[in-house]
């Protein structure tokens, strides 16, 4: 092997671990187990055909690395939709929008819409309604409020509550209440 290919490998192996230094992982977590800095160096000496090389930087480094930042944007995404649960749970009796709460977890509204049923399983407006109807299905079982009561304490307007309820009980309210289970 060259000393022209031999020291381009010693630059990537620099630039890989600038990248394990930005992302403020240790080299035991990037390099499994390796040890420190100067045995990558040796062990890329120690590597005699590129396809040996490639193999090394391939497991050794890039894998590790990629499954990190794919561990921690992962985590970001648990938090950012711990918070977007957080917020529409606090705020379901209002007149909320996937704008407003992508607005919250610093995200544009598509964006934050395709994430939310990739990472929740079901699209923002039917958790949304979902949560609602669960919301009212407790208040109807638990509490002598009106239908119209219920409605506005889950965030509808009466008459649309009782078409959304019935779309999603298969029953009105009123014949929930009265028989108590969907």
């Amino acid at each position: 092997m060259t000393l022209r290919i031999r020291t381009a490998y010693y630059q990537l192996l620099t630039a890989a671990l600038r990248v394990v230094f930005l992302l403020n992982l240790s080299l035991r977590e990037s390099a499994d187990g390796t040890g420190d800095e100067t045995d990558l160096y040796v062990q890329i000496k120690n590597v005699h055909s590129i396809q040996e090389l490639n193999d090394w930087f391939r497991e050794r480094l890039i894998r590790p690395i990629a499954r990190k930042v794919q561990q921690r944007h992962h985590q970001e995404y648990e938090r950012t939709f711990e918070t977007a649960i957080a917020y529409i749970e606090a705020n379901h009796l209002i007149d909320l929008s996937l704008d407003q709460v992508a607005e919250r977890c610093g995200l544009s509204p598509p964006y934050f819409s395709k994430l939310f049923k990739r990472i929740i399983g079901v699209s923002f407006i039917e958790y949304l309604t979902a949560y609602r109807i669960d919301r009212a299905k407790t208040l109807l079982q638990t509490t002598g409020l009106s239908v119209a009561e219920v409605a506005e304490s889950v965030g509808y307007q009466p008459k649309n509550f009782i078409r959304v309820f019935k779309k999603q009980t298969g029953q009105t309210p009123g014949q929930f209440r009265e028989t108590g289970s969907a």
